[in-house]
């Protein structure tokens, strides 16, 4: 990406090519249920949201996730109230497409807070003067629990690959180019010294999450990277074997963070903070669960993703979340060096370019350290 294009010409190129190969076909739906809808089945407790002080006045955050994948500390932070007893409105928009599709949204403010990956076009955008920060983490790997994404094996070739090293030969769909998905693939050939186009035949012929089931129906690769709850609906249809978690194959990558955009950081600080406050109290009273999936979290990941929650048991554990949202900054390093390894980001930048964890500690001030 060249540096001469302006600031729009950029935003919407990462809503295109190959920064966005799954924004196309994923324009936000209509908002979902906000802060103000009826009252859910999650049981309330509230012990965490007692040192939140309500916000005044309101104010009203613009949050963007993707509906495919479970994103707890929001959903249950609506459901029990907690942002609204904070004085923040939620307004939520559905998004399908990769963390890609999300950063066009955040760099024209039309959202203020998404979960994303660290992926090139994270980095490009700060190369290009733009300000989105990634400001925690969201979620972290840990065995037994939801992971990011999966390595999937054909049922019928699931015998013959078992190493890294089986798949010379072999065909790997890496879904789209700078995503998790290609990061978890290109580590995984590697660790193996294989050589893509050489040993291993990688494609990417992902539009959208959904693409990866009609992949694994028609045989399309010997190994595919999918996403939850793609990858466990395809297991129990008997067309692929579930095989390598993201913690399994990079375990010092930090695949889940939480990205806000600089007219929201700038514009609405206390609102940001209060936020992370709210956020990190959900995000404890989850993992107070210590893994285990309970009626009320179960009933909310449904209701919010639309499963069945025999799907959502099936997928594993609760997913993990960092007590203080630590953002782990080596992690960031790495993933931009690998960027730059394989040719999707043209010039390192300084990590401090995309980080602003400053919400994440007033609002730790707050609600304390763990």
């Amino acid at each position: 990406m060249g540096m001469s294009i302006n600031r729009r010409q950029f935003v919407e190129a990462l809503g295109s090519g190959v920064l966005g190969l799954l924004a196309a076909a994923c324009a936000p739906a209509a908002p979902s249920p906000t802060s103000t809808a009826a009252a859910s089945p999650v049981a309330a407790s509230g012990a965490g949201i007692a040192s939140v002080r309500p916000l005044s006045p309101r104010a009203t955050v613009k949050v963007a996730f993707n509906p495919n994948i479970i994103q707890l500390p929001f959903q249950v932070g609506i459901d029990k109230g907690y942002f609204d007893k904070a004085g923040i409105d939620v307004e939520v928009t559905n998004n399908t497409g990769s963390s890609n599709a999300m950063l066009p949204l955040l760099a024209r403010g039309d959202i203020d807070v998404s979960n994303m990956t660290p992926s090139p076009a994270l980095y490009s955008q700060a190369q290009q003067g733009f300000d989105i920060r990634v400001v925690a983490s969201h979620g972290i790997e840990k065995q037994g629990r939801i992971t990011v994404a999966w390595l999937t094996v054909l049922k019928d070739k699931a015998a013959e690959i078992k190493t890294f090293a089986d798949l010379k030969g072999r065909t790997v769909e890496g879904g789209a180019q700078g995503t998790v998905f290609d990061l978890l693939s290109l580590q995984a050939l590697q660790q193996a010294n294989l050589v893509p186009g050489k040993d291993v035949n990688v494609t990417y012929r992902v539009r959208a999450t959904a693409d990866t089931l009609a992949l694994a129906q028609n045989k399309a690769a010997d190994v595919i990277a999918m996403v939850d709850p793609m990858a466990t609906q395809a297991e129990q249809q008997g067309w692929i074997v579930r095989w390598k978690t993201t913690g399994e194959v990079v375990p010092w990558y930090q695949p889940s963070i939480l990205a806000m955009s600089s007219k929201f950081l700038t514009g609405s600080r206390a609102a940001a903070v209060k936020f992370m406050e709210v956020y990190l109290v959900a995000s404890r009273e989850i993992n107070a669960t210590n893994g285990q999936w309970t009626p009320d979290l179960l009933a909310t990941a449904a209701k919010w993703n639309n499963l069945d929650p025999s799907i959502i048991t099936a997928q594993g554990g609760v997913v993990y979340f960092e007590p203080n949202a630590f953002l782990d900054p080596a992690s960031l390093e790495r993933t931009q060096q690998f960027w730059m390894d394989t040719n999707q980001v043209k010039q390192l930048i300084d990590i401090s370019q995309v980080m602003d964890i400053t919400p994440t500690q007033d609002a730790l001030a707050t609600v304390g350290k763990l």
